[in-house]
């Protein structure tokens, strides 16, 4: 694994049987490892490819908690998918169970088209990229405008 992670939330195996009992299934065991190993952790700065031309990043990873909760935010999906990661931009990256525990990239514009991006969790946190945002470099002219809010800019000027 290239992206390193911040320590985990506490969890008991007992709160992913709940969370499996909620959602009407078995949980399979690499599941439930990768909760008792990275249960709400957060990942340094990442990126991982959506398409050719794509990419995302995690933000944070969804204690078993709070899948639930997060799960009412997901249009589209069947009754085994769960989300696993907070994504950029409000998005999410889950699990469907139903497909073999496959890991998909669920986008709050084009809920109905998940895109795959690995076999399961382990695959996928091992796709991860370090990513570091001084790496990018703006050419003259690529920027045409940009907008801050006043009240925000009055906190930062104090």
């Amino acid at each position: 694994m290239r992206v390193k992670f911040s320590k985990p939330k506490a969890v008991e195996e007992r709160d992913i049987d709940y969370l499996a009992v909620a959602l009407g299934c078995s949980m399979p065991v690499d599941i439930k490892d990768f909760f008792l190993e990275f249960n709400g952790s957060k990942p340094e700065s990442n990126i991982f490819k959506l398409t050719k031309n794509n990419s995302s990043g995690v933000n944070k990873l969804i204690p078993v908690s709070e899948v639930l909760n997060e799960r009412k935010y997901l249009d589209h999906v069947g009754k085994g998918v769960f989300p696993v990661a907070v994504a950029e931009g409000g998005n999410y990256v889950v699990i469907d169970l139903d497909k073999n525990q496959e890991v998909y990239f669920w986008d709050h514009e084009e809920p109905q088209n998940m895109v795959k991006l690995a076999g399961n969790i382990y695959e996928f946190l091992d796709s991860l990229i370090p990513f570091d945002t001084n790496s990018i470099e703006l050419k003259e002219g690529q920027v045409e405008s940009a907008w801050i809010d006043p009240e925000f800019l009055k906190r930062l000027k104090k």
